[in-house]
């Protein structure tokens, strides 16, 4: 017998695994053995759960040995090994928003979405639970919920928010794709003759069905301001990009420029705020930056 084929047998031969949080801080680790349904493992833990995933990284797609739980109260994320649950490591998050969704994801990584839009990414070493190279991105303000799909033949993961990211690994790095879609509740993969290697997503009052673009390619859009942009500055904390503009406007009777600081935000591009400067003012320089005895940020700018 073939290698490949003795691991393909080898494959349809293991158990299908479940893992239930039920309340209290009960987590039960279930097979599905012969048809039948086996409680293998019930641990107590010290925490209520959040959140809960087991699907499997490492060599063997079909089965895995980890599991990632997201927790309350202390807000954090731990890895158990499979079928004992017992805990290997744990990460505290820090802060005060809860985790809401967690994922193993391909080989490497641990995805944990927090309810504030937030993302924290590690890399996962399958073999003894590791947890390394803790990465923090904004993807948008409200809870993320994380689903993975295949799009030719690769996985990837969709985060499910009120901003929509595709995230995908590629040379050893995970990167994130804006999807054009708004407020998107749930994603599931969707695969029929109809519509092959497609997903079906959620909103509310509404569902559509579509495929992803391919992952690396690149959206240009544009922005019409009806004016004229002299600097632009990008501010991380706030989601925004703040940029100095002016409007020339001519009649039979006077030639006029005004001048503007506007402040919009930095993936739905809708504009937040406007100050028009003063006249004679015109904006020549600007900047985003805190110090060191104020937890504010801020836009500073120059004028002529």
């Amino acid at each position: 017998m073939h290698r490949k084929d003795f691991q393909s047998m080898l494959h349809q031969l293991m158990p299908l695994q479940v893992l239930l949080a039920t309340g209290g801080g009960h987590l039960v680790y279930l097979e599905i053995r012969d048809a039948k349904l086996v409680e293998v493992k019930h641990a107590q833990l010290e925490h209520e759960i959040s959140c809960v995933d087991l699907n499997p990284v490492g060599e063997n797609p079909q089965y895995s040995s980890l599991a990632a739980i997201g927790m309350w109260t202390d807000i954090s994320v731990s890895i158990f090994s499979l079928p004992d649950l017992e805990l290997i490591r744990k990460e505290n998050l820090g802060g005060e928003i809860v985790p809401r969704s967690v994922l193993t994801f391909q080989i490497s990584y641990l995805l944990c979405a927090l309810g504030d839009g937030h993302l924290f990414s590690f890399l996962l070493n399958a073999s003894t639970g590791e947890l390394t190279d803790r990465k923090k991105v904004s993807l948008g303000t409200q809870p993320i919920s994380l689903r993975t799909f295949s799009s030719k033949g690769t996985t990837h993961v969709f985060a499910s928010s009120d901003r929509p990211t595709v995230i995908y690994s590629s040379n050893k790095k995970l990167l994130y794709s804006n999807v054009n879609l708004k407020e998107v509740n749930h994603m599931c993969p969707f695969n029929t003759a109809a519509f092959p290697d497609s997903l079906a997503i959620a909103k509310e009052g509404e569902l559509s069905i579509g495929t992803i673009d391919d992952i690396q390619k690149l959206h240009i859009r544009t922005i019409p301001l009806n004016e004229q942009a002299r600097r632009i500055c990008h501010q991380e904390q706030s989601r925004t990009l703040a940029f100095c503009s002016f409007k020339y406007t001519q009649n039979s009777m006077e030639e006029s420029e005004a001048h503007f600081i506007r402040l919009m935000d930095h993936q739905t591009f809708e504009f937040l705020s406007t100050h028009p400067l003063d006249q004679y003012e015109c904006g020549c320089s600007m900047i985003s930056c805190s110090f060191s005895d104020d937890n504010n940020f801020f836009v500073i700018f120059s004028c002529t």
